[in-house]
Formats: structure tokens, C-alpha cells, sequence
């Protein structure tokens, strides 16, 4: 009995110190993070005892240094059992909301979480995660709505040395309200919902991805190998993979291989769509089909997107200035 009742203090008096360092620790990255403006929240709590510690943000709000984009919610809960604190299970409400510019988009979900495996190390560097959410929807301020079935996204790191990660993302079923389809296939040529986006990929970093990254001011893209990337929607079919190197200014270098099959289709919808002139899609056509004989079948086109001295191209399409990473 006194062994028992001097082991339960004991572990009362661990969860008791184990969850005041969590709580201060996640109150000061929250106030740093606001002093630098790239957060807000109303309060911080954390309950779970004895086994768990089940921490809530409460009115938290993320945003990039430069103001373009931001995330809110009414509540964001970590969750991880006391004698496994380097485990996190992130839970997300049902509701939020994203800003990216002037398009404000309310995300609603069925169920949105993540798993997080943190290394045990004075670092807590990053090792794996796997996020999935169902029954998402995506709805503008102006008006169009994006149903998705499922979202998944995982990461796993890639190198001992922390810098490199492979990521995976992929939707499954997505359907756009009508409106938003009238826009992207105005004569209802496709399926009313698409089957599956998929990226794999692996991200190269300048640091690791720790809890110092924020202090750094996060990580920097050094290199991206694309393993695959490919979209269906109905007899659409659309795959690439490459590799880019992005410099320090994190200007992009390198290619990337698009195969399209159907991709006379594609050219009818950029047409009914208004991003293609009628008058000049023969031409485009004939000049698309002689590149596709050329890299060995009629049916399947292969082009490559370009990055190169600031500027990106579609096979002999200028694209116009590459996004900065």
C-alpha cells in the first residue's frame, strides 16, 4: 500500500512538472511567434491527467511574415500521452478559416488530424507525419465550393542529418460546385468529379525541422525531386516527375516531364474555357501533335515545364517570371 500510494505521488508529481514545461514551452513559441506577428490566440490550456497531456490553443491564428496568407480556428488540440510526449496526435475543428490574399475560404471537415512523430533530442526535430482529413469542403467568399472525399498529406524524414524529407499528398475525389465548373469545363465534356491529384516528392532543406526553425526563420527549400506527380479526371491522365534546385535567392532551376494522355481533349477545354483562342487551337494542336510523334507515340504527349533564369516554360510556351520558394 505504501509502495503504491508513493508510486502514484510520484507520478502525479511528474505529470504535474511534465505539464506546466509543456504549457510554458507552447506559451513562449506562441509569444514569440506574436511578437514577430506571425500568430495570435486567446489562451492556452491543458488538461489529460494522469495519463495524458491534452493540450488546447484556444482563437489561435497563423500567418506568414508577409501578410499574404492566413489560418484561424476557434480551437487547435495537441494531444499525447505522458509517458510518450514526443508522439502528438493534432486535432482540427470542424470549421476554419484560410485568407490567401483578398480569397477568404471557410474549410469545413467531417474529421481533420494528424499524427506526429518528434525526435526525443534536445531539438525535437521532425521524424514523420500522417495527416488525413475526410469529407472536406472548400468554400470562397466568392461563391465556388470544392468538395474533396479525402485528403491525405505524410511526411518521413529522408536523411540522418534531418535536411531532407519525403513528402506525400493526395486527393481523392474532388468535386467543384457549378459554378466553378462552368469555369474549368463549360461544356460539361468531364465527369462531375475528378479522381485523384497525387504528389511524392522529396524536399531538401538548409536546416533541419525543429523546434530552433522558427528562431532561424524557417527552413529554406534547397532542392524538390519529383518521384511522381500525376492528376485523373475521367479519361484525362496526367503524370511527371524531374528535379529542381532552387538557389539562394530561392530562384528555381531544373525541369520537370509532363506525360498527357487525352491531351487533344485538354486543348478542346482550354477552348471552351476562354484560355485558348479558337482561331489559333488548330495550330497549337498540329504543332502538340508533331512533339508527341516525336517523343514516340501520337497519344501521349510528353513536355517539359522549365525552370530556368527566373522565367518557366511548358515545352515552347513561355509561362512568364517562376515562383520564388
Amino acid at each position: 500500500m505504501t509502495l503504491s500510494l508513493a508510486a502514484g505521488v510520484a507520478y502525479g508529481g511528474y505529470w504535474a512538472v511534465g505539464s506546466a514545461a509543456v504549457e510554458s514551452s507552447v506559451n513562449s513559441a506562441l509569444e514569440r511567434m506574436r511578437a514577430a506577428g506571425q500568430a495570435d490566440y486567446s489562451e492556452v490550456s491543458l488538461a489529460g491527467f494522469p495519463s495524458r497531456f491534452d493540450l488546447t490553443i484556444s482563437d489561435p491564428a497563423l500567418r506568414t511574415s508577409d501578410g499574404i496568407a492566413e489560418w484561424r480556428a476557434p480551437f487547435l488540440q495537441l494531444l499525447a500521452l505522458s509517458y510518450r510526449p514526443n508522439h502528438l496526435i493534432v486535432v482540427w475543428p470542424h470549421e476554419q478559416d484560410v485568407t490567401i490574399g483578398p480569397e477568404t475560404i471557410s474549410v469545413t471537415s467531417e474529421d481533420m488530424r494528424a499524427n506526429l512523430d518528434i525526435e526525443a533530442s534536445v531539438a525535437l526535430a521532425l521524424d514523420r507525419t500522417i495527416f488525413v482529413s475526410k469529407a472536406v469542403g472548400l468554400a470562397s467568399k466568392a461563391g465556388w465550393r470544392l468538395d474533396l472525399d479525402e485528403a491525405r498529406f505524410a511526411t518521413q524524414r529522408a536523411s540522418e542529418d534531418g535536411l531532407s524529407h519525403r513528402a506525400g499528398i493526395e486527393i481523392l475525389r474532388a468535386t467543384p460546385s457549378p459554378d466553378l465548373r462552368a469555369l474549368i469545363d463549360p461544356e460539361g465534356a468531364l465527369p462531375p468529379t475528378a479522381d485523384w491529384a497525387k504528389l511524392d516528392a522529396v524536399f531538401g532543406f538548409d536546416r533541419p525541422i525543429d523546434r530552433f526553425v522558427t528562431e532561424a526563420g524557417g527552413p529554406r527549400v534547397t532542392d524538390i525531386q519529383v518521384k511522381e506527380i500525376s492528376f485523373g479526371w475521367g479519361e484525362l491522365r496526367l503524370d511527371g516527375e524531374g528535379e529542381v534546385l532552387v538557389d539562394a535567392d530561392g530562384v528555381p532551376e531544373g525541369r520537370i516531364t509532363f506525360r498527357a494522355r487525352e491531351w487533344r481533349k485538354m486543348v478542346q477545354l482550354a477552348v471552351a474555357a476562354g484560355a485558348l483562342r479558337a482561331e489559333i487551337a488548330p495550330t497549337i494542336e498540329n504543332g502538340l501533335e508533331r512533339l508527341a510523334i516525336a517523343g514516340g507515340s501520337e497519344e501521349v504527349l510528353k513536355l517539359p515545364l522549365v525552370f530556368a533564369n527566373g522565367r518557366m516554360s511548358l515545352g515552347p510556351l513561355p509561362l512568364g517570371p517562376a515562383p520564388r520558394f
